[in-house]
């Protein structure tokens, strides 16, 4: 795997913990957390971050070993698992930031963005 792709793939886990750190702010300590049709509608998108979570820990470890070993039609099977069980968030967005990332970049690509955050696989 060329080193462009491991960068996208650390991007992706960077995007990915943000979208999932999110679900700390249901409403833990708010009378919101008493009401059943709360949970019924917040209970999904609890399951799709642990969903999300479970699909990349893998990756997180593979990251973390620079990628040996790592299966990457493995790793995209489980993201179509994970998107066709929970349509509704948009799934997607991972995909396409990753194919965005994974080229190497050019005059006026990904990484020439003004004021584009920093790239976690780069730090």
């Amino acid at each position: 795997m060329d080193e462009q792709r491991k960068i996208a793939y650390r991007r992706l886990l960077y995007w990915a913990m943000l979208d999932i750190r999110g679900v700390q702010w249901l409403g833990w300590r708010s009378w919101r957390a008493w009401s059943p049709l709360f949970w019924r509608r917040e209970g999904r998108r609890v399951r799709y971050a642990g969903a999300v979570a479970d699909w990349l820990h893998n990756l997180a470890l593979y990251s973390a070993h620079d990628f040996q070993g790592f299966e990457e039609e493995w790793f995209w099977r489980d993201f179509e698992w994970v998107r066709s069980q929970f349509p509704e968030f948009g799934a997607e967005h991972y995909r396409q930031e990753f194919d965005r990332y994974a080229s190497p970049p050019t005059a006026g690509g990904p990484d020439a963005e003004p004021g584009a955050a920093p790239d976690p696989g780069r730090m």
